[in-house]
């Protein structure tokens, strides 16, 4: 059986791969995405070969990054990726769950008056050390705060042991004080995915101090979840957060503040992936952190509004709405370009 459209995502064998594809599709779209600021030469040349049609990146900041490193700009498109905003990344439909998730994870009875969430797989490219730097030089035990990370095992191996050794590395720093630190639980225990939204609205805030997001998924679950969000000013992520465009950084406050939260201030650009990878990434300012949980601790009411005006950003990337917008591409792909040969087989015929 050969397929009108084909549709490749494969993202072990790296971008613009065609390692799956059987030639049984008339058309193939590579769906790619990559987090620093440029991609490989191979890579180009797999967007650019004949083997690939179109490309359909998440944001416009792969646009760019894929374009400038040499990708063919007629094959490029931004398709965003959906969420059920309705039946499921709701305030109103996390309600409704009746499961204490707090329980279930071991953490019921442990919230405080302002409750901050940070959700990610566990490795380098998260920054998961200035995020704790931040929180932990930041607050004190003084402060009713309490913040829940949320991870699980990633490249990186075990959370708990590698947080450990970084704590233990601040406090012979004298960085922090082993008896002045705020309220802080690691989760690391699974969680059934119908559960996470009700984790979600337990907490009033979330923050993510990444290096680099090619989308960054549970930024988008928080504000859909009304919580304001404290994220890095750089790459894929401020296609929904604080904006990507050059208008969008230029109108910057002192506190970042956008529509749905606070935009990190990046204080450089490193070597990606320790230099493992392609191009750049950002490193955000642990300072600018530290001074934005700060005034989202003390504007709390600033912070909650902020948040459900962020809701009413996000709802574009309802999945109804990007299923319907990945419906038009493929009603055009086929009106311009499949059914014209099909048409033209049949006259040979």
């Amino acid at each position: 059986h050969v397929y009108d459209i084909v549709v490749l995502h494969i993202a072990y064998a790296g971008i613009c791969s065609t390692k799956d594809d059987r030639g049984d599709g008339h058309y193939i779209i590579s769906r790619s995405m990559y987090e620093a600021d440029t991609i490989k030469r191979s890579e180009v040349e797999r967007c650019n070969s004949d083997k690939i049609n179109e490309v359909w990146v998440p944001t416009e900041f792969n646009v760019d990054t894929f374009t400038s490193a040499g990708v063919q700009p007629s094959k490029l498109f931004q398709v965003g990726e959906g969420i059920d905003m309705y039946g499921t990344w709701s305030p109103e439909a996390a309600k409704s769950i009746e499961a204490d998730v707090m329980a279930k994870l071991g953490i019921n009875g442990t919230k405080a008056g302002w409750n901050l969430m940070s959700l990610f797989k566990f490795e380098r490219r998260k920054n998961w050390k200035g995020l704790l730097r931040a929180y932990l030089t930041e607050f004190n035990k003084k402060d009713d705060i309490c913040f829940y990370l949320k991870t699980h095992e990633g490249w990186e191996g075990n959370p708990e042991k590698w947080i450990k050794q970084y704590l233990r590395e601040l406090i012979s720093e004298k960085v922090i004080n082993a008896k002045q630190l705020p309220c802080i639980f690691l989760v690391d225990s699974m969680i059934d995915a119908e559960l996470l939204p009700k984790f979600f609205g337990e907490m009033d805030a979330f923050v993510l101090p990444s290096h680099a997001e090619g989308w960054g998924l549970p930024v988008l679950e928080a504000m859909a979840m009304e919580l304001p969000v404290a994220v890095t000013d750089w790459g894929g992520v401020t296609q929904f957060s604080s904006g990507y465009s050059a208008h969008d950084r230029s109108h910057r406050d002192e506190w970042g503040r956008f529509t749905g939260g606070y935009a990190i201030r990046v204080e450089r650009l490193e070597p990606a992936f320790d230099g493992n990878g392609a191009g750049n990434w950002a490193v955000p300012s642990v300072s600018h952190l530290k001074s934005i949980l700060r005034h989202m601790y003390e504007h709390q009411m600033e912070a909650r509004e902020s948040g459900k005006l962020g809701r009413q950003r996000a709802l574009r990337f309802d999945r109804n709405a990007v299923s319907a917008r990945v419906l038009r591409n493929f009603n055009e792909i086929y009106e311009g370009h499949i059914a014209p040969k099909k048409a033209l087989q049949l006259k040979k015929k």
